[in-house]
């Protein structure tokens, strides 16, 4: 992927966009395993955002902490945009790149909706679950992984990657948000 070996040695480096694709591409090539994104993403949690995930962690509702999510993702990663989008009685939590990958921008966009999913679950407590999931490519011979994982049967070949759930989730309250560590995090 062209990367120096030294840049896994400390996991607060950061590796450029198409790198990253490059590395989830040759993955899945050498593995043959189609959903190596979704499997990398899985592993994604608030905590490996640093000060951005302390925020959301400590975000007194889950629509403030979408919101914090959202604000501050460009602070760790390049290449995507997180975004929310309320729409009447739904609301989407969805990621889209703007940097060209080439072939390993859909591994990404896999990565990118697991990790979501993971937030969504930190937020939300382990039996959330979204109301409907969209993937940005092909549908792979074996979606089963996708369904166990969202829980949902995803649609592919849509527009971008969104996580879609019921508007009346953004105000629950986070579990254990602790409002202090969320003021010093602002």
């Amino acid at each position: 992927a062209g990367l120096d070996p030294a840049a896994r040695d400390d996991p607060g480096n950061r590796i450029p966009y198409a790198a990253l694709a490059r590395v989830l591409e040759g993955a899945a090539r050498t593995t043959g395993c189609e959903h190596i994104g979704l499997r990398a993403g899985r592993l994604y949690r608030l905590s490996h955002l640093g000060v951005v995930g302390e925020l959301v962690r400590n975000s007194p509702t889950v629509c403030r902490a979408l919101e914090a999510l959202t604000v501050f993702q460009h602070l760790n990663s390049e290449g995507g945009l997180a975004f929310l989008l309320k729409r009447g009685d739904y609301v989407d939590l969805g990621y889209v790149p703007y940097q060209a990958a080439g072939a390993g921008i859909a591994q990404v966009c896999d990565a990118a909706l697991a990790a979501a999913m993971n937030i969504m679950l930190e937020l939300c407590g382990p039996t959330w679950k979204p109301y409907e999931v969209f993937l940005p490519h092909a549908k792979p011979r074996d979606a089963a992984q996708y369904r166990a994982f969202f829980k949902v049967v995803p649609r592919f070949d849509a527009e971008s990657s969104v996580l879609r759930f019921p508007a009346r989730d953004l105000s629950r309250k986070v579990p254990a948000a602790d409002p202090e560590a969320h003021h010093r995090c602002e």
